[in-house]
């Protein structure tokens, strides 16, 4: 992530944790879910773009989500993370390698409220940065543009507590434009596979 993700996610971070305060409606036992939410997953992804973007391939998965739960069935946060490639090996071949990020509003369905498949999505901005390029530019990341993140999996809860662990298969598309000492835009696809322990 670089410092300029935070003013891109400022404005997520307001309305994700708006709906925190929000009444946690009553569980069938009389009990309220209510609190906070955190999530934090690793894995492995494979990210695919378009002809002459300067990232593809296959790579590492990471991401994190501060939020709160609304009720019994939605959560909602702020989620941060992305993956990174290596440059190719070969000398004809535009990937220079480099950190896709994200900075998305993030919302999670249960259906059912402390175990068993789990729907999400998210939008927000993203972010390409190139360490090396950025070095000789001065800039603070070397793209940026927007993306859209969907997700299915399955929860486990962890005891009679709020710990839950979690496998995840994220989709996520996005849009970003090139900024010095590069040029264009390029769209992305990253399909990524992780696991998750989280506490809501």
């Amino acid at each position: 992530m670089t410092s300029r993700m935070t003013s891109g996610a400022a404005a997520l971070v307001v309305l994700g944790l708006t709906g925190v305060s929000g009444t946690g409606m009553a569980h069938a036992d009389g009990t309220p879910h209510s609190g906070w939410w955190f999530d934090i997953g690793i894995g492995a992804a494979s990210l695919s773009s378009s002809r002459d973007a300067p990232v593809s391939g296959s790579s590492n998965w990471a991401d994190g989500v501060i939020g709160g739960r609304l009720n019994d069935r939605w959560l909602m946060g702020l989620e941060l993370g992305g993956t990174s490639t290596s440059a190719s090996s070969d000398d004809n071949s535009p990937n220079l390698g480099g950190t896709v990020s994200h900075a998305l509003l993030a919302v999670r369905y249960l259906p059912q409220a402390d175990h068993g498949w789990v729907w999400g999505f998210g939008v927000g901005p993203a972010y390409y940065n190139n360490a090396a390029a950025e070095l000789f530019s001065g800039q603070f990341n070397s793209g940026s543009g927007w993306a859209g993140n969907a997700a299915i999996g399955y929860d486990w809860r962890l005891g009679a507590g709020k710990s839950h662990i979690e496998a995840l298969l994220n989709f996520e598309h996005g849009r970003i434009s090139l900024s010095t000492p590069f040029d264009g835009h390029f769209n992305y696809t990253t399909v990524a596979a992780s696991v998750h322990i989280a506490h809501f």
